[in-house]
């Protein structure tokens, strides 16, 4: 695997890390197992993204793939979430895929989801702009510096923080329909959990330092994929995107503009003899796919290949044993707002 280092972005990182009702032995446990992740997080300095390269792997890539498939014991990659009248899927997608990650790295043991109520409310400016879209990528250097707590879907109460908004209907009939709602306002930032019992601090879940997969090749992202889990994807969609309901997405012949949005690939296949990738969207499992929908691969189709930003979970970190920690930094800025 050949690694390249890309500075993207000068950032000053101020870290205190004191014990929350941890035993001697299981701090020895947990350096010793996350060495790497807790010192990439706390260095002081330039704060660097690598590009990671497969292309020497020589690892054998199938012509059908899906993520659900492969690790049927993640429940979370089988969860289609719903970003509803919130402006919120840059939030959505990057959390499900990190709670993907978690479950995979751990070998299912840890099935921890990540809140992406905790990304809008209180990660505002340094994730995103709350429930006015936010940037690809920022996310994952948000969970790698500052953190990102527990929780689920609306209505889920096993996590700290679930998401607040009820899901609506996105371009169906049936339901309340999302654009007969007002649009949703950022929720106020509270490092409270929605259980007074829980710990803010210690359903904290981190991410490694970020990395991105750049579209030298396809099948860089699909060893991603077969190594890691589920990635982040950005793209540009269309009207016509809205009616989808099945077969491989692609915009009429006269439409322009577009509007950015995030999705999360689990898996690729061929279809009347054109490669696709399985995409996982943020309005439900009553629009499109049940949940889904295919694009093209192969030729960067509407820039879904163009970088892919990810990282691999700080474990044990995920099942609520993380050291309290304190970080101010400059967050990066390099993509553009995802709705």
């Amino acid at each position: 695997m050949k690694l390249v280092v890309a500075t993207l972005f000068i950032a000053s990182v101020f870290a205190d890390v004191t014990g929350n009702h941890l035993s001697e032995n299981y701090i020895k446990y947990f350096d010793k197992q996350n060495s790497e992740c807790q010192r990439e997080r706390f260095t002081n300095g330039n704060l660097e993204v690598p590009i990671r390269s497969y292309v020497e792997d020589g690892l054998e890539i199938p012509d059908y793939f899906d993520a659900r498939e492969s690790w049927p014991h993640c429940h979370s990659i089988k969860l289609v979430t719903d970003q509803a009248n919130c402006g919120a899927n840059y939030a959505m997608i990057s959390t499900s895929v990190m709670s993907d990650r978690i479950c995979i790295h751990s070998k299912g043991r840890n099935q921890t989801l990540v809140s992406a109520e905790d990304v809008i409310s209180c990660g505002n400016t340094k994730a995103g702009f709350g429930c006015y879209g936010g940037h690809a990528g920022n996310t994952w250097t948000y969970w790698h510096t500052d953190g990102i707590v527990s929780g689920g879907p609306f209505g889920d109460k096993k996590g700290c923080k679930s998401y607040s908004f009820e899901p609506c209907s996105h371009y169906i009939e049936g339901g309340i329909n999302c654009s007969s709602l007002n649009p949703a306002t950022t929720p106020k930032c509270s490092k409270t959990c929605d259980d007074p019992s829980m710990d803010y601090e210690a359903q904290k879940t981190y991410g490694s330092e970020p990395y991105i997969i750049l579209a030298n090749t396809t099948e860089d992202i699909q060893i991603e994929i077969m190594k890691n889990g589920p990635v982040e994807a950005a793209l540009r969609v269309y009207e016509s995107f809205n009616s989808y309901s099945s077969g491989i997405y692609t915009k009429g012949e006269n439409e322009t503009g577009g509007i950015l949005y995030a999705g999360k690939i689990i898996g690729w296949g061929v279809e009347d003899s054109v490669p696709y990738w399985l995409v996982v969207f943020s309005w439900n499992e009553s629009w499109g796919d049940k949940g889904l929908f295919k694009i093209r691969r192969g030729n960067d189709e509407y820039g879904i290949e163009l970088n892919i930003t990810t990282a691999l979970p700080c474990l044990p970190s995920a099942i609520n044993m993380i050291p309290r920690v304190s970080v101010t930094v400059l967050l990066l800025s390099v993509f553009s707002i995802i709705l």
